[in-house]
């Protein structure tokens, strides 16, 4: 084995490791967002969201029930 053996083996090693290190990151991230959607999803509270100019860019299905319009029907409408 030559030295660049060794290196090109060490960078390999360096790559796989980062490799790994992201995939496991990705793995908790997923995790997350899906403990973040079945709390969202599930909750009896109206959870929402507004742009700088006061539109509805999120809402959680709670809406429905508080104000019986649909999350389609009021996505994009001013919250007013």
């Amino acid at each position: 084995m030559t030295s660049n053996d060794l290196d090109l083996m060490m960078t390999l090693s360096e790559h796989v490791g980062l490799a790994l290190e992201r995939a496991e990151l990705y793995t908790a991230v997923e995790e997350s967002n899906q403990k973040y959607h079945m709390v969202v999803d599930n909750i009896n509270e109206v959870i929402f969201q507004v742009d700088v100019n006061g539109y509805l860019t999120f809402l959680n299905p709670a809406w429905y029930k508080l104000s019986g319009y649909t999350v389609e029907q009021s996505l994009g409408k001013h919250f007013a």
